[in-house]
């Protein structure tokens, strides 16, 4: 997620980096507060792309938050050990080629 934050063009990428993470976490099911994710959002980034600082981030974070709630199941067990086995078959071929 860092990394696409940095290489994405400015716009939104703020916002776009925060619902990810709150997307994965409540995949997971893996608690996170608005404070939490405004924090590790502004540790990435802590001024508007115009230099001032972000002004409003516990809100953004709220917003994505309540996105994620509203949109996203968290993953059951059986689904979460399928995708650790995919994504265990896939490093192995990445590692192997």
């Amino acid at each position: 997620m860092i990394e696409e934050f940095h290489t994405s063009s400015p716009g939104g990428r703020f916002y776009t980096m925060m619902l990810r993470a709150a997307i994965r976490h409540r995949r997971n099911d893996w608690m996170l507060t608005a404070d939490e994710l405004a924090n590790a959002a502004l540790a990435i980034s802590p001024t508007e792309q115009s230099g001032s600082k972000r002004k409003n981030a516990v809100g953004e974070a709220l917003h994505a938050l309540g996105w994620a709630a509203k949109n996203i199941q968290p993953l059951t067990q059986a689904q979460r050990v399928a995708a650790k086995i995919k994504h265990s078959r896939n490093f192995r071929k990445v590692r192997s080629a």
